[in-house]
């Protein structure tokens, strides 16, 4: 069992503000960006509405390659467990479900540029912030991955 430092509560701290960053911020980024940029003439063609409708599935399924990616990035990290400590792997690991997360809100954005509709955008958004409160950094999930190990990740 290990003991929590304050240095690993930075860590946990230091994760939230990024989420916050990736998955909030970001994000309404986008939507001044797609607001600001909204073309009323613009007609989208059937291939560009495809392609969004080809992004949607993406967007839904994309977070679940977190299992996969999870089982590497375990082996890697059991490797060098003496050199680095488990709040910064909790960091790093944390950091890839995020850019998972966020992908889905620039797909979002795509969408919107191919067909200049926020509607389509808003799909996007909608998987994008279930995944964002499935993937949020907690503490009782930090603490547990401090106390038992990246087994518990």
């Amino acid at each position: 069992m290990n003991e929590i430092t304050a240095d690993d509560r930075k860590q946990l701290l230091f994760t939230r503000i990024l989420s916050i960053a990736i998955l909030i911020v970001a994000p309404l980024g986008y939507l001044i960006v797609a607001y600001s940029n909204s073309n009323d003439n613009f007609q989208a063609d059937e291939s560009t509405a495809l392609i969004m409708y080809l992004l949607i599935p993406i967007a839904l399924f994309e977070p679940l390659a977190w299992l996969l990616i999870k089982r590497v990035q375990l082996r890697l990290y059991k490797r060098i467990a003496e050199k680095t400590s488990l709040a910064k792997v909790y960091l790093s690991l944390m950091n890839i479900k995020l850019s998972l997360v966020a992908a889905i809100y620039i797909y979002g954005l795509v969408a919107f540029f191919l067909t200049n509709e926020i509607m389509n955008m808003s799909w996007f958004y909608l998987i994008g912030i279930v995944w964002s409160v499935i993937y949020w950094p907690r503490k009782s999930h930090f603490e547990k991955v401090m106390n038992e190990g990246l087994e518990a990740f």
